[in-house]
């Protein structure tokens, strides 16, 4: 169960809501047996935690830093997102354009933009565009662009 979490956040519901997003993003990539869907499927996971639970994703993507006595925040996030994505791609890039904390910290950058923008429930609808973008060097355009279509085909 999520501790209820708002502008500036305590260790252990932080902790907590840490705890509930790794497993969500987990269960969600433990279905999958391809890379690339394991990739879709954390960062569709990720966009559903936070469309679900604005005040913890705030606390995970912008608060986390203030008042954390455990040293959670949003740098443990963006690491434990990167590791998660280092872990599931490919040693090769085709292109080699940024690092993968580069395109991990983008997606928290985009999420806290759209919290603070008071948008968090069509943060769904940016998974196509967010797989394109983390994708793209490993899959090439052509892969990163079919992953990011299927997304938005309609589910039967």
């Amino acid at each position: 169960m999520l501790a209820p979490i708002g502008r500036r956040s305590a260790g252990p519901a932080l902790s907590a809501s840490l705890e509930v997003l790794k497993k969500e993003v987990q269960a969600a990539c433990t279905r999958q047996t391809a890379w690339e869907a394991r990739v879709v499927a954390a960062i569709t996971a990720a966009l559903e935690f936070a469309a679900a639970h604005p005040g913890e994703t705030r606390a995970l993507t912008m608060g986390a830093h203030r008042a954390d006595p455990v040293g959670e925040g949003e740098e443990d996030v963006v690491a434990y997102f990167t590791k998660l994505f280092t872990e599931a791609v490919p040693s090769e890039r085709l292109f080699p354009i940024t690092s993968d904390r580069a395109r991990i910290a983008a997606i928290a950058m985009i999420i806290r933009s759209r919290l603070v923008a008071g948008s968090v429930s069509d943060l769904p609808e940016l998974a196509p565009d967010l797989v394109y973008l983390v994708l793209m060097p490993y899959s090439g355009l052509a892969g990163a662009r079919r992953e990011a279509e299927n997304l938005r085909l309609p589910q039967a």
